[in-house]
């Protein structure tokens, strides 16, 4: 007994019910009730359980949302890998010739950092062990970036192209890889996300936004490396829905934007499915894409962020002269909570979508232009400029190549 429930760091050890039952079944009920509350009363207590029945008190190593199969990893920085297991349980993560361990937190979270790799277009596995063991394959090295925004970001191909179905059928790119992230809003920041890797193939390219496409084509093409693109977007959505909540509360000029909270919710750390109503479901509502949709990839390494946003932040000149702060305070606290200092974030100017006119006229969205220009102040930021695209009055641009060439050249 003094062997068994001595405390053990060799990984992967299991107890098989027939060796279990032999330790067991000598000890009688009664014998367990004058065990005092130790360690020991514990392990014999979660045997018990897993033998006669009750909950069990294990959990399994469970990887976080962003890591399974056909998943890329970021090139030539320390990347992050996380997930839950039970509160102590030593998990050994290996990949790529490395290996590394750490014990789960009493709340059962952990997390290990591996160290920098080159770039690497050949498929590999990654092994997770605990008390089970979890393996993601064909996991390749290359480019991250998270392409966010709302619908001139999310515009798939057939809605997004002048002549989709020719790109679409040649869409046949192994080495790039897509990450469609679950349309969520959530009041307090959610801890995992729904999503998967798929290669990039034409089903896979129709549904996923033409923009990023294209620029995750661009740098594949001219780099030369695998490249990952994770999509976060909506529709609609107003740049405030992307910001944290807390960035809201320590800023005077930003402060107002949480009369927009009103009426309250649950405050409650679950997902949401969004709509264009007011509420804790709406899609305006302050932070409520952020904790959704971006909270749960943070701290996943990435190179950078490309953006196409602000159409819906020009409901009037007032919000849209404001942009210029919101924007730029976005862009550095997204920098702050991901820790990868100033990583690049190039984004997309508005299109025009009102008439000519005759004379300089001052307007909601020549005001969002105007606060965009100024977020170049920001280090490290990039403007594509696409309102001499030729397109005329439109909203929703169709000549996105073009765009992601543009964004490639700022990279």
């Amino acid at each position: 007994m003094k062997d068994f429930f001595a405390a053990s760091d060799e990984p992967n050890k299991r107890w098989g019910e027939k060796h279990a039952r032999d330790i067991i079944n000598p000890i009688t009920i009664e014998s367990m009730k004058t065990v005092t509350m130790t360690r020991k009363k514990s392990m014999a207590a979660a045997l018990f359980a897993v033998l006669f029945g009750a909950s069990p008190l294990v959990a399994a190593v469970q990887l976080a949302g962003l890591f399974n199969d056909h998943m890329v990893l970021q090139r030539e920085m320390k990347v992050p890998v996380w997930a839950t297991a039970s509160p102590g349980e030593k998990v050994i993560v290996s990949f790529a010739g490395q290996t590394v361990s750490t014990r789960a937190c009493p709340d059962g979270k952990w997390m290990v950092r591996l160290q920098s790799m080159k770039a690497a277009e050949e498929p590999r596995t990654m092994t997770v062990s605990g008390v089970n063991s979890v393996e993601v394959k064909d996991v390749l090295v290359g480019e991250i970036w998270i392409c966010s925004g709302q619908s001139n970001m999310e515009l798939t191909p057939p809605r997004g192209l002048v002549d989709p179905e020719p790109e679409i059928a040649a869409a046949h790119w192994p080495r790039i890889r897509m990450n469609l992230v679950e349309k969520v809003v959530a009041e307090k920041p959610l801890s995992d996300l729904k999503g998967s890797w798929a290669e990039c193939k034409p089903e896979m390219m129709r549904r996923f936004s033409a923009a990023a496409y294209f620029f995750g084509r661009e740098i594949h093409q001219k780099v030369g490396v695998p490249v990952g693109l994770i999509g976060a977007y909506y529709g609609g959505s107003n740049g405030q829905s992307w910001m944290r909540r807390e960035v809201f509360e320590s800023d005077p000029d930003l402060k107002n934007y949480l009369a927009q909270l009103l009426p309250p919710g649950t405050n409650a750390p679950v997902p949401l499915q969004p709509s264009s109503g007011g509420g804790p479901t709406s899609r305006y509502r302050p932070a409520n894409f952020y904790n959704g949709m971006i909270a749960p990839i943070i701290p996943f390494a990435i190179r950078g962020v490309i953006w196409y946003q602000g159409e819906a932040n020009t409901a009037n000149a007032r919000d849209a002269g404001l942009y210029a702060k919101l924007f730029s305070t976005m862009i550095q606290d997204w920098r702050t909570q991901w820790g990868l200092g100033d990583f690049p974030f190039i984004f997309v100017q508005l299109p025009t979508s009102e008439p000519n006119y005759p004379d300089p006229t001052d307007s909601a969205w020549a005001r969002v232009r105007e606060s965009q220009q100024k977020a170049l102040a920001v280090m490290n930021t990039a403007m594509v400029v696409t309102i001499d695209l030729g397109e005329g009055v439109v909203v929703y641009a169709h000549n996105k190549r073009t765009s992601a060439c543009a964004w490639l050249r700022r990279y």
